[in-house]
């Protein structure tokens, strides 16, 4: 791997994101930061919500962009005539993309549900005297796994109908047809082995445990194989998770994209509601004290 060869591939990169289309849709403004910050929640929450939404906002977007960067890598490295020099470069410059746009899926979805747990929370506190500040994962003062959490913003949301709309949206991010398709990616590269882009087999032998297998007699004096009932044994087998394809992953990276952006503009239509809501009962009881 040399100097000439980077430079001139970051130099190629730089040309072919520059005759990439435009996208159909623009990045996320911070239009709403403002008005976060100045509607009635209790006190220093505008503070809290306003830092959710900033950073849900440049998740988003970068998301977007890194996906730019990866559709120009892919043009660089299909234009280059020399399969080793390709490889150099793909582990190079796009893979550490590649990397940080796979595990958004499941990132962001976690990110959409804590933030928007914490907005329906805090807005509940303000327009119910009877909502108590108490969450879940309070109880034992921990994070709770994705779906406890999702099943909590669900019933604290109920009186929001934007909520229902955000919940159902928040369900399609990071979906187990993803999880097949990227062959679990996410969570091997976070928990165990991930598979390779392009080349290379890993996850050789694999050990599971399994039902324990027996026999079962059969009239004619022969046997039938049958799992023996609540026992168990370890099975091992060999063959391997295969590479990758880089261009697949980009086509399914860009759909979980889509259905990641649908989830929050839904948050920041609920969001919207929230705000009307709090700013309306914060006139209520002004109106009460007169």
């Amino acid at each position: 791997m040399t100097r000439q060869l980077l430079e001139g591939a970051y130099r190629r990169f730089h040309d072919a994101r520059d005759a990439l289309p435009q996208p159909t849709s623009s990045l996320f403004q911070h239009d709403l930061s403002a008005e976060v910050n100045t509607a009635p929640w209790r006190m220093f929450m505008e503070l809290m919500i306003e830092d959710h939404l900033s950073e849900s906002t440049n998740y988003t977007n970068e998301w977007c962009m890194r996906l730019r960067d990866w559709q120009a890598w892919l043009d660089v490295i299909d234009a280059e005539t020399d399969k080793q020099q390709a490889l150099e470069i793909q582990w190079h410059f796009v893979e550490p993309v590649v990397f940080w746009c796979m595990l958004r899926p499941s990132a962001m979805r976690d990110l959409f549900g804590f933030v928007a747990t914490h907005a329906v929370h805090q807005a509940n506190l303000v327009v119910d005297c009877n909502y108590r500040d108490l969450l879940d994962e309070d109880a034992e003062n921990r994070y709770l796994k994705r779906d406890q959490r999702e099943q909590q913003l669900r019933r604290i949301g109920a009186r929001w109908p934007g909520c229902k709309r955000f919940a159902a949206c928040l369900t399609k991010v990071d979906s187990k047809s993803c999880r097949d398709l990227t062959r679990n990616y996410r969570n091997l590269a976070s928990h165990g082995m991930a598979p390779r882009f392009e080349v290379g087999y890993t996850n050789i032998v694999r050990r599971a445990v399994v039902p324990k297998p027996g026999v079962v007699p059969r009239a004619d004096d022969s046997f039938s194989p049958e799992a023996t009932s609540g026992k168990k044994a370890m099975a091992y087998t060999v063959g391997g998770t295969p590479p990758l394809r880089l261009h697949e992953m980009h086509a399914a990276n860009q759909s979980e994209f889509a259905h990641a952006r649908a989830a929050f503009e839904t948050y920041r239509d609920l969001l919207r509601e929230l705000l009307a809501a709090i700013r309306s009962a914060a006139a209520a009881a002004q109106s009460d004290l007169q």
